[in-house]
Parts: structure tokens; sequence; C-alpha cells
């Protein structure tokens, strides 16, 4: 293991509210748990967030050389899902199925890595009902006519992770209202309910029917990665209650400490309004991938530390797609030069370290090791870019080499074979990406931002022109 990894990494730890020392549950080794995707309809850029953001901090300790095990379940039973399967006149095995495979297939254009085990909460309903069992049996859970609820009076520490008052605490659940009069208390909640007909449904001591949702991720994390792991992790959205209820079933079922530490990534928000299907404000990931590049999308998240909100636009992603073709270009020359370097029998010993090398590397573990600032990182990373193409022949190679490095956990270098775009190209693409935007403008009757971007153009020489076949744009002499 490299002794970099020999560092202190601080992690901001939801449940204590503060940067705490990261220390392993089993040396060498990180177990992590990410809540996946409800498999009933595609995902949006807000959910790209959290599959991103984990995704760097995941491979960052890879990079670090510890042995990963990843864990990101599917919900793939749920009452959207049954809802979505009766919008549609199918099985909510279908349903499941088809966004499953969506989903996956967007995980791949973002350039997010395949978690290590992605069980489908399907395939542990067994393991679910024995927990309910315990917490029954345990005097933590009661049943009411085929229902049975959590109790949280019975929990002390519920509410520690979210700092939620018990008695001011609102129902946060995916249910019906009508069990609210089946409870003892409104903040009790579901962990199993009685099927309704034609819905799936599993036999259990208190009657056909099926897991509540809160239950689902805690029978899955446990059992793939032991009653305590190292981390916990999701968009701050769940917290309450997801996670909180999570927290009082697996702490009261197995006496077990769970979680060591919760990382919560903040909202995505578009026009002030955080990004949700429930809003009905959301930009597809699916869509947005066939217009920019997965390294743009990523590079737009990670310029921004994950605990802070970000406005989506589309001007900001503009100025990311800009960049990563820089970097394109840039890393694309540095490869030549070494390859003309190598031909003219560069000798290996003249390959030095630039003066800036060990600094740079000083300067990413310390932006790392507190809390993954990635916003830190990604501008020493064009730093270094910049700085090994323009400099000295005897810097090319670890200059590249620390280039290689970086990208391993951030992956925002293009690794396509496509001929690398002349910036004459960039220019052009980047003039008709802003006309596209301002059309869109022009359409929503938003006069004010289609005349900031003709501003924005005029600033760059370039004069546009509305025809009947469209905006055209020439070079103003």
């Amino acid at each position: 293991m490299p002794e970099r990894n020999k560092k202190t990494i601080l992690i901001y730890d939801t449940l204590r509210r503060e940067k705490r020392e990261f220390k392993p549950v089993h040396p060498n080794e990180v177990r992590m748990y990410t809540c996946g995707p409800t498999v009933y309809n595609y995902i949006h850029i807000g959910n790209a967030r959290p599959l991103i953001i984990f995704d760097v901090i995941r491979r960052y300790f890879e990079y670090l050389g510890y042995k990963v095990t990843y864990v990101q379940n599917i919900t793939d039973i749920d009452d959207k899902i049954i809802s979505q399967a009766i919008e549609e006149s199918t099985t909510t095995e279908e349903i499941a199925k088809r966004y499953t495979k969506y989903f996956q297939e967007d995980c791949e254009k973002l350039g997010v890595k395949p978690p290590t085990h992605a069980p489908k909460a399907t395939g542990y309903v067994e393991k679910m009902i024995d927990l309910i069992k315990t917490l029954v049996d345990k005097g933590y859970a009661y049943e009411v006519e085929g229902n049975v609820f959590f109790e949280v009076s019975e929990y002390h520490e519920y509410g520690r992770l979210s700092g939620k008052d018990l008695k001011q605490m609102e129902i946060g659940e995916r249910v019906d209202d009508v069990i609210r009069g089946l409870k003892k208390a409104p903040g009790d909640f579901t962990l199993w309910k009685p099927a309704k007909p034609g819905e799936p449904s599993w036999e259990s001591p208190w009657g056909r029917g099926r897991p509540g949702w809160h239950t689902e991720c805690v029978v899955m994390s446990t059992t793939l990665l032991g009653k305590e792991f190292d981390i916990h992790t999701g968009g701050i959205d769940l917290i309450f209650p997801h996670h909180e209820n999570e927290i009082a079933q697996a702490r009261c079922g197995s006496d077990a400490p769970f979680a060591k530490y919760w990382m919560h990534n903040e909202f995505v928000n578009l026009k002030d309004k955080k990004m949700a299907k429930s809003e009905g404000n959301v930009i597809l990931v699916r869509n947005l991938v066939k217009e920019y590049r997965k390294e743009a999308i990523r590079l737009l998240f990670l310029q921004t530390h994950y605990r802070k909100q970000i406005s989506f636009s589309y001007e900001a992603l503009e100025g990311c797609q800009s960049l990563i073709e820089k970097f394109k270009y840039y890393y694309s020359g540095i490869k030549k030069q070494i390859k003309l370097i190598q031909k003219n029998k560069f000798k290996k010993s003249e390959h030095k370290k630039p003066w800036w090398y060990n600094r740079k590397i000083r300067e990413i573990d310390k932006a790392m090791n507190k809390d993954f600032n990635t916003a830190i990182v990604v501008s020493i990373f064009f730093y270094i870019l910049y700085k090994t193409y323009f400099g000295p022949e005897e810097f090319k190679f670890y200059g590249k080499k620390l280039l290689d490095d970086l990208d391993s956990f951030l992956g925002i270098l293009p690794r396509d074979e496509k001929k690398t775009m002349p910036f004459e190209k960039i220019v052009k693409n980047k003039i008709n990406r802003k006309i596209k935007l301002r059309d869109e403008y022009r359409k929503n009757k938003d006069w004010e931002k289609a005349d900031k971007i003709r501003d924005e153009l005029l600033q760059m020489d370039i004069i546009l022109e509305d025809t009947k076949n469209g905006t055209k744009w020439r070079i103003k002499l």
C-alpha cells in the first residue's frame, strides 16, 4: 500500500456533525454502501451527483491502495413501481427490469464504475422478514391488521442523525394516509405492509405482504458488508426518514454499530428549486449525454464541494464542455511530445521531476484527505496539465504520470481515440451551442436570458442575425 495512505483522512460524519479521522473496520479495506435507485423511471441530473461523487471517493480509496467493496442496491419493488406498471399496463417485474437496464446504461455513460455488488430488494425478502421478526420479539415493533410498525419511542437515540425532535416529526413514508390511524404514534414507520389485490407479495407471520422501503437497505448492507461497515452514503434528502430509520432497525435488531461514517451530498437545484421528479423539474441523464461529454458532466459536479448545493445551468455545463476539449487537446499534445522524445532516444535518466511535482502531490493529498475537496484538486489538475504541456522536455514524463494518477479517480480526461478538435472548431461548437440555448430561451419567451447570450457573443465579436431559416452568425469585422 502506498506510503501516502498512512496519512490521516478526515470525513465529515453527518451523524456526529464533525470531521472525523477515517479508521476502517478492517485494516486496508473500505466497505461502502450507497442507496441506489427505485427503478420506475429514468434518472435525472440530480440523481447523477451522488453517483459521480461517491464514485470518485471510491476510486480515491482504491488509488490509495485500499481494497474497496462497494455495494449499491436496486429497489425493484415499491409503490411507485406498482403505479408505473399500472400506468403502462404491464408487470412490476417488467418495469423493474427495464429501468434497471436504463439505470446501468446511464451509469456507464457517466463513467461510473459498476458496484462490487448490486443487490435487488426482491432477492432479500426472507432476510427482511427475519429482521422484522426480531424487532417484534424484542419489543421494538408491533403488528396491527397485517401491518408491522417500528415504534420509534422505544429507540431512545431516534432523531440523532437528522437532528429532529421526535415530538415535532412529520410522517415521511411512502404509504397511504389510511394506515396512520393504525399506528401508536404518527412517527412510527412501516416495516411490513399487507398486499393489495394484484400486487406482488410474500408469505409472512403477519399474512401476505411486502416489506417497507426502509428495511431493504438495512438487510442488504449488513448481509454483504457485515453488521459493522465503514461508510454509508446518499443524498441529503435521504437523511430523514430513510437513513434515520435504517439506523433504528439495524441497531435495535442486531445491537451492532452499523455504519461508522455517514456521508451525504447536497442538492442540485434548477431555477432555485430542488431538482426532483415530484417537482416536475428534471433533466434526464440519457438526454444530456447525447450532447455533452461524460467528462464535462463529472467536471460540473467536481468543481464544487459535495456538501455544497449546486445550481444547474446549461451555461455552466457549456463551460465545462469547453474545458474538457482543452484538457483533451493538451493531454493529446503531451502524449505526442513524449512519443517524439522517445523516438529521439531521450534517455530515461534525463526524465526529471518538475520543481512543482512534490508540492502538488502534497496539495492533492491535503485537499482529498480533508473531506474530499475535489474543487481544489480540479484546479491543481489544470495547473499540472498546462505546466506539462508547455514545460521543458525532461518534465513531460512525470507530468503525464501525475495526470494519469489524478484522473484514475477524477475521470475527467477523455480517453476516446477520436481526433482532438482544433481550437477553431471548439470555438465554433461553443458558439453554436450558445445559439441553440438562446433559441430555447426565445421559444420560452425568456427574453432577458436570450439577450444575455447575444451580449456574450457580441463580446466575442460574434454578430447574430435572426432569419426565417434560423439564427445565423458572423464575425464582426
